[in-house]
């Protein structure tokens, strides 16, 4: 109910301050701050960029082929897993239906907000990451979580201090000290993959130049770069989780690895490899939302892991074998995989989509052509991780949605462009 009023008050309050963008960034904020369903899988923000977008979205995608491509996938993975559940039996509504057309409709939503109501892409972050992190506090899972930052506030801390340095145009030295800092946090909270993505971010900021033009001439020598030491940092990881510097679990994790010669990355989620292979005996179809296996798959997915990857334990399988509220034979750990196992393979073009246009933004950030660069550079590389190595959660709509935004925002540029013959500030 509270929801409601929200929307609709902010509604009528939008529709008299056309020109005037606090009164968006402030209801912005208290949107994304309240949940409506799904624990957060949906939040009044959604319902709000529902209201708002209805009579102007088939213009907008009509303009936009970025967002076209966007709604054909996501509504594509919808209607495969509406399929899956009714063939399966599974006459119940699960958030997996929705979770990719409201990821869309955020993303057009702020797009929508940039261009039409003219308010500057930090502005919105700004206020997407206030909002999101009172939603963590308000869901009580700072309080009731081990570990507040790698569970919770990481994310949208990130997009909420990178976004104001934006906005306050503050020096690029400046934003890798706050990049430096973040990192620290992270190692402090045992929060090692965001460690790494602060760290690549920083030293990626190190290598673009801030003349546009003159970062297009030193592009190769950029990615060149870039990836030695992307390569340098994953060559190094084994030796200094063993070192200790990195903490114990990393340590005692990372002597278990190398006495079995398994890679770190695939060792430490072997929950990837198990759904890779569950993807395989079920491609179609897929198993419906959150459906058990059979005794069968089980043990050919333990199999599989235990062949391929690395032995496993006794602790190892009772893991994969059950989730935290059900048994239901194995552990969904990857956003990306996980939607395919849930829904069929026809729920894999939405991640695809994905991770092609992260792939290209990475480009773009070399050329020195990026939106908000270096925080483009990390939600890519943050939503780029979790589609191999993460769960799909209550927050999954959130991160994608920011990036995707991000991603559509950089098309638009360019094809403001390519028709006006200069480039257009976002």
């Amino acid at each position: 109910m509270t929801s409601t009023i929200l929307v609709a008050s902010s509604a009528a309050a939008f529709r008299s301050n056309r020109r005037d963008p606090l009164p968006w960034l402030f209801a912005l904020v208290f949107a994304v701050a309240i949940p409506v369903a799904g624990g957060g899988g949906v939040l009044a923000a959604d319902v709000l960029m529902a209201i708002m977008l209805w009579p102007a979205l088939l213009s907008l995608l009509n303009r936009e082929i970025f967002l076209r491509r966007l709604w054909l996938v996501a509504l594509l993975w919808s209607a495969a897993q509406v399929v899956s559940d009714l063939v399966h039996k599974q006459y119940h509504f699960s958030s997996l239906m929705y979770v990719a057309p409201v990821t869309a409709l955020l993303a057009t939503g702020l797009l929508w907000l940039h261009s039409q109501r003219a308010i500057s892409v930090s502005a919105l972050l700004v206020a997407v990451g206030a909002g999101w992190m009172i939603l963590e506090i308000i869901s009580g899972n700072i309080l009731s979580s081990s570990n507040p930052w790698k569970y919770g506030l990481s994310t949208p801390v990130t997009i909420l201090v990178l976004s104001i340095a934006y906005n306050r145009k503050m020096s690029r030295a400046t934003i890798v000290g706050l990049l430096l800092a973040l990192a620290v946090t992270s190692y402090l909270f045992d929060s090692r993959i965001q460690l790494a993505l602060f760290l690549v971010c920083a030293i990626s900021l190190c290598f673009v130049h801030d003349s546009r033009s003159k970062q297009e001439r030193r592009t190769t020598r950029t990615i060149g770069s870039l990836l030695i030491v992307g390569f340098s940092l994953y060559s190094a990881y084994p030796a200094a989780a063993s070192s200790g510097i990195l903490g114990v679990r990393a340590s005692q994790q990372q002597a278990v690895y190398d006495k079995e010669g398994a890679n770190y990355v695939l060792a430490t989620r072997k929950e990837f490899p198990q759904i890779a292979y569950l993807v395989s005996q079920n491609p179609v179809l897929g198993i419906g939302s959150y459906g058990a296996l059979s005794r069968e798959q089980r043990s050919g997915a333990l199999e599989f892991v235990d062949s391929h990857v690395a032995p496993l334990t006794a602790t190892d399988r009772s893991y994969l074998t059950s989730s935290a509220s059900t048994n239901v034979g194995y552990r969904a750990h990857s956003s990306a995989m996980s939607s395919a196992l849930y829904a069929g393979i026809f729920a894999l073009p939405f991640w695809v989509f994905l991770l092609v246009q992260n792939g290209r933004a990475a480009l773009r950030f070399a050329q020195g052509r990026g939106t908000v660069p270096v925080l483009l550079l990390y939600m890519c590389a943050l939503t780029t991780w979790d589609a191999f190595f993460s769960p799909i959660t209550n927050r999954t709509h959130l991160s994608v949605g920011i990036t995707l935004f991000l991603l559509a925002v950089v098309m638009k540029r360019e094809k403001n462009a390519d028709t006006t013959g200069r480039a257009v500030t976002p």
